[in-house]
């Protein structure tokens, strides 16, 4: 009997949960890493890159990094 494992991410944000069933699917997540520096929380940076992120990080589904990104750009602006 084989037995396989199937990865399921869950969105800190919107609570949405999705299984991982191929390579492709877990490019739409992305990890919010978030940090205190002498001061308020700051945005450090949204990809899945470091190897071992801070407590702070947060996984965030395709439709909330979207809106994020909506949100920043308008305020840039």
């Amino acid at each position: 009997m084989g037995r396989n494992n199937i990865p399921v991410y869950t969105c800190d944000r919107c609570k949405k949960r999705e299984e991982i069933r191929n390579a492709s699917d877990e490019f739409k997540w992305g990890k919010l890493t978030y940090m205190q520096v002498n001061g308020p929380l700051n945005l450090v940076c949204i990809s899945g890159k470091w190897p071992s992120a801070p407590a702070a990080a947060k996984d965030l589904c395709f439709d909330c990094l979207d809106e994020l990104d909506k949100w920043y750009w308008q305020r840039k602006v």
